[in-house]
């Protein structure tokens, strides 16, 4: 048999599916994968507060349409939404501004400014 033109091709083994849900595994807990995509557990939004997400996609707006309105980075959205970043005193006045809400109308912008009391 002759060799292939362009040489031996080497194949990647085909990355490993969680048998329940088919996710690609990451880090592991409770048997299930924790993947980027994973919701985060942690202190759920107040009654009558709001997550930023439902107000913004009330209003119809995407990331960046909110983000340019506010005036603050695409990203800084997407991580408060994520709850993966806790904001600023002046992104949270300007997306409160932006959505023509109260701080504390929004779960997430709630949160920050208790957090922020309580640091002192």
């Amino acid at each position: 048999m002759a060799p292939s033109p362009g040489g031996p091709v080497e194949t990647t083994p085909p990355r490993r599916r969680h048998p329940a849900c088919g996710r690609r595994r990451s880090f592991e807990r409770d048997g299930c994968p924790v993947t980027d995509r994973t919701p985060r557990s942690g202190p759920e939004p107040e009654s009558d507060a709001r997550p930023l997400r439902e107000l913004r996609a009330e209003r119809l707006l995407s990331l960046r349409e909110l983000a340019r309105l506010a005036g603050v980075a695409l990203s800084t959205v997407y991580l408060i939404e994520a709850g993966r970043s806790t904001p600023r005193s002046a992104a949270i006045r300007r997306l409160a501004a932006a959505l023509d809400v109260d701080p504390m109308d929004v779960a997430e912008l709630r949160r920050a400014l208790r957090t922020r009391v309580d640091r002192g």
